[in-house]
């Protein structure tokens, strides 16, 4: 993002959204108790949702968390609600 090419008023505008996005208060997951419940590893997990192995694997040590889309289909694999699978920290 270029601040320089912008108006002062529209960087202060920009940079208190940044800031409030970043102070939401993270969300985490249970997907490393379902799927061992399921007794699935990481890569037989990962090819049922479509994505990587290190992609769930950096889930599950809650360094990211899914789109929406992802979540619900994490939620539907797994026959969970949205509440049981993810929760604010």
């Amino acid at each position: 993002m270029k601040w320089t090419n912008r108006p002062i008023e529209k960087q202060i505008k920009l940079h208190k959204e940044v800031r409030t996005i970043e102070t939401l208060a993270p969300i985490r997951n249970n997907m490393q108790k379902y799927r061992t419940y399921k007794r699935l590893n990481q890569d037989e997990l990962a090819k049922e949702l479509g994505v990587t192995r290190a992609y769930i694997s950096k889930l599950e040590r809650q360094h990211f968390t899914p789109g929406t889309k992802l979540m619900k289909k994490i939620c539907e694999f797994f026959e969970v609600s949205l509440g049981d699978m993810f929760y604010l920290e």
